[in-house]
């Protein structure tokens, strides 16, 4: 008798029809075929456990890490002698290994080469703070930090940042171990992905995003902020992947404040996507085509 598993995008884990009560079935659909649907199209991953084999299908255009850390997890706990690894790229393929380290090889390598995959999807043009428009409230964002310094206080941008730029903010906090960069909060028009990432994301790593390739690319202006102790002004050309919502291309320059907060260090970004008004018609050509 088999026992089938489906993980989210958070790492849950839910029974078939668990999961089928949770989402909803459309007219005519069965269980088995929105499972099939999660996984293929949503970044689910879901696992069968039948006598000492162990089935993992994920679909690695769209698979969670997070979901696959946690597949991967509960396979490592039953201890299957074979492990059958069933990948979507159009249609299903499978492939046989008899250790969990060659299954797990094989994951990441498939992930790897869906990375490649993905590398012109995400552009970046590094600008300057002197790039910015004079009129627009970016530039007076930086004014403030020029005169306070690092010690400039959230709450004094936070009423500017929600009239001016539609709430498209975010603060993360810098935790010592490995400079690790935590979501802390949100404007009200940080929405990346949908409206209940907001209230989930609160206390995770921000490479902890449902789409991670996306993360650990938008990951590298943070960092070089931090590094470097001063702002930082860029333009980002992406596709990101949302598991409940598909793709989506995106264009917007993001300005990135290092701060000093009351718990410690802090990253402040504040984007838009409004670029003719936001950078200075001489930088445009900095862009290329946009």
């Amino acid at each position: 008798m088999s026992r089938i598993a489906v993980i989210d995008d958070r790492g849950r884990v839910w029974g078939a029809n668990t999961v089928a009560q949770h989402h909803g079935l459309a007219s005519g659909e069965t269980p088995k075929q929105l499972v099939g649907h999660l996984v293929a199209h949503l970044g689910y991953a879901q696992l069968d456990f039948r006598g000492d084999t162990c089935r993992l299908r994920f679909a690695p255009s769209v698979a969670s890490r997070v979901a696959l850390t946690k597949a991967i997890t509960e396979v490592e706990k039953y201890r299957c002698s074979r492990i059958v690894i069933s990948i979507f790229n159009q249609d299903w393929t499978d492939q046989i290994f008899g250790s969990l380290q060659a299954a797990v090889l094989f994951i990441y390598t498939a992930l790897e080469a869906q990375d490649n995959a993905r590398a012109g999807q995400f552009r970046r043009h590094m600008l300057s703070i002197d790039d910015i428009a004079r009129n627009h409230v970016l530039r007076e964002v930086v004014g403030l930090w020029k005169r306070h310094g690092p010690h400039l206080k959230v709450d004094a941008l936070r009423p500017l940042m929600e009239a001016h730029l539609q709430g498209r903010f975010l603060i993360l906090d810098v935790r010592a171990e490995r400079d690790n960069l935590i979501f802390s909060s949100f404007g009200h028009g940080y929405e990346t992905f949908d409206a209940r990432w907001g209230d989930v994301a609160r206390g995770l790593r921000f490479e902890d995003q449902p789409d991670i390739r996306y993360a650990r690319f938008a990951a590298i202006g943070y960092r070089e902020a931090l590094s470097s102790g001063q702002p930082l002004f860029d333009h980002l050309d992406v596709v990101v992947s949302r598991p409940q919502l598909g793709k989506f291309p995106s264009r917007y320059a993001r300005l990135i404040l290092p701060l000093n907060g009351k718990g410690g260090r802090q990253l402040l970004s504040a984007s838009t996507t409004n670029l003719p008004s936001a950078i200075d018609r001489k930088a445009f050509g900095k862009l290329g085509q946009i």
